[in-house]
């Protein structure tokens, strides 16, 4: 799944010009031995050409030159002097909530961990599994993360104000998405055309987590969600249910045999090697797909045939395999060559 790495080069190093210039980043540790250990690190990387840090030892002192001066990334300590645990880190995203974070910690706490990630924390780093090339990779996903959220946020979040969308990927949520398919239902019974219903779902998506950083699949869940959503027409939609399961409602088909050409595109485009930081991802995309009125004519049972034939699907030993709920005369498997 996981291609040779590349050379490093950050994400917007370079300024308007197209000059270089150093990623700007507050060090917030107040242990001499671990800053020390962490200074080592990057200076063996070869890559502190590309860094310019600043020291703080205390939270205090650590905002108040957040306040003046902006950074690219933070990278903190979890026990700070003057602060500890989940305070630090609220601290810090209050001051300066649009930069990316990385929290330093020696011990593993999964629930703190969860209240970070959703307050905006962007990685974690466990200190005793340091090196060079472990803390550039995390600040480059960091970076990207970030980046690409706002700039969606910034695209999308205005005219949807006061809906219920996904935090990580800006997407609707499964109660929204419900709704608009019973919507397109009431009106295809009177129009007569079809309504293709698409589970799908990132097969191995769980060894990104592992192998790379639960940053790094936020960020890969993110640009999934931008890939699919721009291969779709204006009137489709496209929803994140939950991990790495989202929903696709395709609207105003003529036959079950246009379908295909939006399999096409989909999976091609998600299915292609994707860029994180310096490691290349091969991401498989399975799909299952039903149809109003063929397969269902409820919205509860259309979902759950689609999910069905996802479950087929994710089962074949073929790349990018999509599955049908039930077209008679047809093939019930369909994978991209």
């Amino acid at each position: 799944m996981f291609a040779k790495q590349k050379d490093l080069e950050f994400p917007f190093q370079r300024n308007s010009n197209g000059e270089l210039r150093y990623i700007d980043a507050l060090l917030i540790e107040d242990n001499s031995l671990d800053l020390k250990l962490f200074q080592a690190y990057v200076e063996r990387s070869g890559y502190s050409h590309l860094l310019k840090f600043r020291h703080e030892t205390k939270l205090e002192k650590a905002l108040e030159t957040l306040r003046r001066s902006k950074f690219d990334i933070v990278i903190t300590d979890l026990n700070l002097p003057d602060s500890f645990g989940f305070e630090t880190i609220k601290s810090i995203k209050n001051c300066s909530p649009e930069t990316p974070m990385i929290v330093l910690t020696s011990h593993d706490e999964p629930d703190l961990k969860q209240r970070a990630f959703l307050y905006g924390v962007q990685d974690f780093l466990d200190k005793s599994q340091l090196n060079g090339d472990v803390i550039f990779h995390s600040i480059e996903i960091s970076m990207e993360r970030q980046y690409a959220y706002h700039e969606l946020q910034k695209n999308q979040m205005s005219a949807r104000r006061g809906v219920d969308y996904d935090p990580k990927t800006i997407l609707p949520t499964r109660k929204l998405f419900r709704h608009h398919l019973e919507q397109e239902l009431m009106r295809t019974k009177r129009n007569q055309n079809l309504v293709a219903v698409i589970m799908a779902d990132l097969k191995n998506f769980k060894n990104v987590n592992q192998q790379l950083s639960y940053c790094a699949g936020d960020l890969l869940l993110l640009k999934t969600g931008q890939i699919i959503t721009k291969s779709l027409r204006e009137c489709d939609m496209v929803s994140r249910l939950k991990e790495d399961n989202f929903a696709i409602l395709i609207s105003d088909l003529r036959g079950t045999s246009d379908i295909e050409i939006v399999l096409q595109k989909i999976t091609s485009a998600v299915g292609r090697v994707h860029q994180l930081g310096q490691s290349e991802v091969q991401l498989d995309l399975r799909c299952g797909i039903a149809f109003f009125p063929l397969d269902s004519r409820s919205a509860l049972e259309l979902c759950g045939q689609a999910q069905i034939a996802l479950a087929r699907a994710s089962a074949s030993e073929a790349p990018n395999a999509y599955c049908f709920a039930n077209l008679r005369g047809e093939k019930v498997q369909r994978e991209r060559v």
